[in-house]
């Protein structure tokens, strides 16, 4: 639990400083991250700082992809801060510390965490205010996407009938 808030404290203080420095500044940033991030992990077992790893690794990929790739959205200064992906590896393991100090209470946990991600998914879609950088029209396309889920799925059996060794080859 302790980690866990010391890691929370650490990331708030983080976000409220990057609105505050240029791009030399957020480097920085992303150096003492690293540092930070490294000395949270040291402590672990080796199985876990490999999932620590892994986590910085595929959610890097995910950041590169959906920024700065397809611009689904984007960051202040238009990159890829240096501290998001140390950072995404502190909240892996904010979560497991979480986890492992309320493993007694993980039905309720889970049902008050579905239920906050519902409310917060529908009202996203509905009330709340666009303060995003996306463009206008991924609002439209948010409240569209479900009807778009059967044309993506028919699309996908498709590609999958012409492939060598798909069904209907």
């Amino acid at each position: 639990m302790v980690r866990a808030a010391a890691i929370a404290a650490y990331l708030a203080t983080l976000l409220a400083v990057d609105t505050q420095v240029d791009l030399t500044g957020q480097l920085a940033l992303g150096a003492l991250t690293w540092i930070v991030l490294l000395a949270a992990a040291r402590p672990l077992p080796a199985e876990r700082r490999t999932q620590v790893a892994v986590v910085i690794c595929a959610a890097t990929v995910a950041e590169l992809t959906g920024s700065i790739l397809w611009g689904v959205y984007s960051y202040r200064l238009h990159n890829l801060p240096a501290f998001v992906p140390p950072a995404h590896g502190l909240v892996f393991m904010a979560g497991v510390s979480l986890s492992e100090a309320l493993r007694r209470h993980a039905r309720t946990l889970v049902l008050v965490a579905a239920a906050g991600a519902s409310v917060w998914g529908v009202l996203g879609l509905t009330l709340l205010p666009r303060l995003d950088a996306a463009p206008r029209r991924s609002r439209c396309a948010r409240r569209s996407a479900p009807a778009g889920l059967p044309v993506a799925l028919a699309r996908t059996r498709g590609l999958r009938r012409r492939l060598p060794g798909g069904r209907g080859a």
